[in-house]
């Protein structure tokens, strides 16, 4: 609290004249005069891969519902492509959110296939129901991911590698601009991992712009090209190779942090505090 942070600037250039899809200016956010996030600035811009990290309870998720118009801040302004973000319709049709899978009830009785047709509401509409297009679109989303086998099977009885893809096939039938996951590796194997992020670095290459909050450090600075670091305020911002060896980061985690290189992107250990007692494992 009341901590000064330096915000450290790196992020790559863009083209002359880009109209930022994302931009955020002075956004502070409260709950019950709580701040949870304070002043925090940054802009995305067509065709970035932009990944949000910070600590448990640095404000990650509250910064992406805000960004999804979801959370109205007490002060600042947030622009989602051009327009204040709580006052988005049609403009929705260009997004496609990816949530915690801890928010999804895996009892509520739903085929794959009911998901990812979810996906095609901001563009039919909840009442009309999905035509045989729709269909296409979505059965064509999940073979995208590597799903189409699923289309008949509980959602709630697939692994959390496959659910996971499958929301991110809900994702692609709306046949998004921008993409926005929240934690999408939350309690799935270090396999799926990959996987979900080399889908990501597939939709990044073929232009879609990306945002993605993320507690996998060491992973996601190999695909993204921006870090954006949070913890209440914006900390650093920039390409990983330069924003993750910064003292800045350390500062964030409220921890000694050690570095080792893998390439040119530094993977973090956090050291251990030393106790009078240490419990065994």
């Amino acid at each position: 609290m009341g901590t000064t942070h330096r915000v450290v600037s790196t992020a790559p250039a863009r083209e002359t004249g880009a109209e930022p899809i994302i931009e955020l200016r002075d956004v502070t956010v409260a709950f019950e005069d709580q701040i949870v996030l304070e002043d925090v600035s940054f802009t995305v811009y067509p065709g970035m891969f932009v990944a949000i990290i910070g600590p448990n309870g640095a404000g990650k998720t509250t910064l992406i519902r805000t960004i999804l118009g979801l959370v109205k801040p007490v002060k600042g302004e947030v622009r989602v492509f051009g327009k204040p973000a709580w006052t988005l319709k049609e403009e929705r049709k260009r997004l496609g959110y990816v949530p915690q899978i801890l928010s999804v009830d895996l009892h509520f009785p739903i085929t794959a296939g009911e998901v990812v047709l979810m996906g095609r509401y901001a563009r039919v509409g909840l009442i009309r129901r999905p035509s045989s297009e729709d269909v296409r679109i979505a059965r064509e989303a999940m073979a995208r991911v590597g799903v189409e086998g699923l289309w008949d099977k509980p959602f709630g009885k697939l692994s959390g590698g496959q659910r996971q893809r499958v929301l991110i096939a809900r994702a692609l039938a709306n046949t998004p601009e921008l993409l926005v996951l929240d934690e999408p590796t939350t309690g799935v194997d270090v396999a799926a991992t990959q996987t979900v992020y080399s889908l990501l670095r597939e939709f990044h290459a073929e232009g879609m712009t990306i945002l993605v909050v993320s507690h996998d450090v060491g992973v996601v600075a190999n695909f993204v090209d921006t870090v954006a670091c949070v913890n209440r305020r914006l900390v650093a911002h920039g390409r990983p190779h330069e924003v993750l060896g910064s003292e800045e980061l350390a500062q964030m985690y409220g921890c000694d942090v050690a570095y080792f290189h893998h390439g040119r992107v530094p993977h973090i250990v956090v050291e251990p505090v030393e106790r009078e007692e240490v419990a065994s494992d």
